[in-house]
């Protein structure tokens, strides 16, 4: 009985001192490039740098306060490899699709997050993304709607059946959607309806008049069932 006491309190000691070990947290984030706030994302972390071991059991609720805060994060990971020094590795959410009205440029992500909130100036992932230019979307939206996304996502997936296109950017209007190529050449889609018989008709005709397309300004696929150049 008395070296089971003997053995409880050595435990509990040995657990007390354990959780009152100083640690610190190191951050990095996983991507090189700026396209998300890191210093103000930093600065909320910061704080929790010193910390007893004790007070990483509230680690999901800040983890949780911080997504919440800051929506571009993915995740948030710890490495206890060099225990005590804890480190806390940024997962960004990656850029998809950049918005430009007016010369303001937004980031945002598959899922219609705004990525570079409260930061004018960021650097553009070696990876390509589609380019909108629109007056009909505001680029301080920190969540695309439903309905913009959706457009986006169809053209985009559309978009991969004609991988070759050289794209410059998507032309968002009133009247109708255009795609505009690297060598100028404008392609009017008109509205966002029956996107997948457009692009198949595109496809099928930049394939079929392949030795031709250089002398081609305009195309029009509105009509799916009818192209017009000029």
């Amino acid at each position: 009985m008395h070296n089971k006491f003997i053995i409880s309190l050595l435990v509990f000691i040995f657990v007390a001192v354990g959780l009152s070990i100083p640690i610190k947290l190191s951050i990095a984030f996983q991507a090189k490039e700026t396209w998300i706030p890191k210093s103000e994302i930093i600065k909320s972390i910061t704080p929790y740098s010193n910390i007893r071991l004790i007070q990483l059991a509230h680690w999901p609720i800040l983890k949780s306060r911080l997504a919440k805060k800051y929506p571009m994060i993915e995740d948030l990971k710890l490495s206890f490899k060099r225990f005590p020094n804890i480190h806390v590795t940024v997962y960004e959410k990656q850029p998809w699709a950049m918005l430009i009205k007016n010369n303001q440029s937004s980031l945002y992500s598959y899922d219609g997050t705004l990525l570079n909130q409260n930061l004018s100036d960021f650097e553009l992932p070696e990876d390509p993304i589609l380019i909108f230019k629109t007056q009909l979307v505001s680029p301080t939206l920190t969540q695309l709607d439903a309905k913009t996304l959706e457009v986006w996502h169809d053209l985009s997936e559309n978009l991969k059946k004609i991988p070759f296109l050289n794209l410059q950017h998507i032309l968002l209007e009133n009247n109708g959607i255009q795609l505009i190529k690297m060598n100028g050449v404008k392609i009017n889609i008109g509205d966002d309806k029956k996107l997948s018989e457009k692009f198949t008709m595109l496809k099928y005709f930049l394939g079929s008049h392949r030795q031709a397309i250089d002398k081609v300004q305009f195309i029009d696929i509105q009509f799916p069932k009818r192209v017009i150049i000029k």
